[in-house]
């Protein structure tokens, strides 16, 4: 009969980022992400001959533009030719402060939202059976 000596085998899983994320633990992030199959983000292609380098300001851009959306401040960056490093703080303390308006402002500047929360935004009447699905949408943006 054939024995281990280990007790367990252990398998690699990867884990959604809701369940790696502990706000408690820390407030600090550092997030990379990767091409793959030799494609390019920035920088000239050797292969193709093909320069890439256009996209590093607009990466950039979108990485300040969707801190300022999300409360997550960029503390550190790095866009490199085939993947970029992001050092992210997670402003909790602004979050939490902000105002249903504010969040769903800000939510808007990315997605439509739904009628009601539109009509919130532009000030309109929002019926009372509305209002609880209203602070439902503003309580799960404010999470995300």
């Amino acid at each position: 009969m054939f024995t281990s000596n280990l007790a367990v085998d252990v398998i690699a899983v990867t884990k959604p980022r809701k369940h790696q994320i502990s706000l408690d633990a820390t407030p600090f992030y550092h997030i990379y992400c990767r091409c793959v199959r030799r494609a390019f983000l920035s920088g000239k292609d050797p292969y193709s001959g093909q320069c890439y380098e256009h996209r590093r300001q607009s990466i950039e851009n979108d990485l300040i533009r969707l801190g300022s959306i999300f409360f997550v401040d960029v503390a550190a960056f790095a866009i490199l030719h085939n993947h970029y490093h992001l050092v992210l703080h997670v402003n909790v303390g602004c979050c939490e402060a902000a105002t249903p308006l504010e969040i769903a402002k800000r939510w808007h500047q990315l997605f439509s939202g739904t009628d009601v929360t539109q009509r919130f935004v532009n000030g309109e009447y929002i019926e009372p059976h509305e209002a609880q699905q209203l602070d439902t949408l503003i309580d799960l943006w404010r999470h995300r």
